[in-house]
């Protein structure tokens, strides 16, 4: 139901690494993985993807919360905890 994936900056420090990186959401969705996160390190961000869309539904700054309530009730990330 809920994958996270860490880049790092060598995960799209290429134009091959990226598209690898974005391919490997691609696979998430297409088995249909209802929220996939993105924690990008080097931003501060996080993506966060459904099945079906191709971009980010969401991109979270460091003054955001994370919440997956349909998958996980109750749990609330700061995403500036993601990075301390």
């Amino acid at each position: 139901d809920l994958v996270v994936e860490v880049h790092s900056p060598h995960d799209l420090d290429t134009k091959k690494r990226r598209s690898e990186a974005l391919d490997k959401i691609r696979q998430y969705q297409a088995v249909r993985v209802a929220e996939v996160w993105v924690i990008k390190p080097d931003s501060q961000s996080v993506e966060i993807y459904h099945p079906e869309v191709a971009e980010p539904v969401k991109i979270l700054d460091i003054n955001s919360e994370l919440e997956v309530e349909a998958i996980i009730p109750g749990l609330k990330i700061r995403v500036a905890d993601l990075f301390t």
